[in-house]
């Protein structure tokens, strides 16, 4: 019983902790994508001026010319300019989720899986910390809660099992007719 309940102190403890980083995870991913979206927005900007200066109707025609284009170094040049825009375009959708949305719903955003650099690259400038929000301090305990249970959940099903065993395990005493003495020498 005391090993059990100090297990889920100890799980509870280390559950609550990894959930408190979430929200903290989240705002650094934020913060990342903001960074990355102004970037990308500049470099978009760039190429529509270009654009218009050349007498291309918007920059996606501009990148359409170019790919159709002989030279090699055009083509790869405008297929750097696609990936560049569809980038900007994906940023500028995932920053307005993340304007409007819960916690949840930004942590959803995050964890797709093409966005997967993303979330690698916000990782590695990741500190932890504890949230200051009341929406962060919520999850960061129901999310504990859960993972909680959900770590240990198998282990109370394995003590009670446990337990049941113990108690139905017939507790073997020789009968009184089976047990064997040991002879007496008569010493005379």
């Amino acid at each position: 019983m005391f090993i059990r309940n100090m297990l889920d102190k100890i799980v509870f403890g280390a559950a609550l902790l990894l959930a408190l980083q979430v929200p903290q995870l989240v705002k650094s991913y934020q913060q990342f994508i903001a960074g990355y979206y102004t970037a990308t927005a500049e470099q978009v900007a760039a190429f529509e001026t270009i654009a218009t200066q050349h007498g291309f109707d918007s920059l996606q025609a501009m990148i359409d010319a170019h790919k159709q284009n002989e030279d090699l170094s055009v083509q790869s040049d405008a297929f750097h300019k696609q990936d560049t825009f569809n980038q900007y375009q994906d940023l500028q959708v995932l920053t307005q989720h993340f304007d409007g949305n819960n916690l949840l719903m930004q942590v959803w955003q995050m964890v797709q899986p093409h966005r997967r650099a993303y979330l690698e690259q916000a990782v590695s400038y990741f500190s932890p910390g504890l949230p200051m929000s009341l929406e962060g301090l919520l999850f960061g305990f129901i999310g504990g809660m859960l993972l909680n249970l959900i770590v240990m959940s198998p282990l109370y099903s394995l003590f009670w099992l446990w337990g049941k065993w113990r108690r139905r395990a017939p507790k073997v005493k020789p009968r009184p007719e089976t047990m064997r003495t040991e002879p007496t020498l008569n010493r005379a």
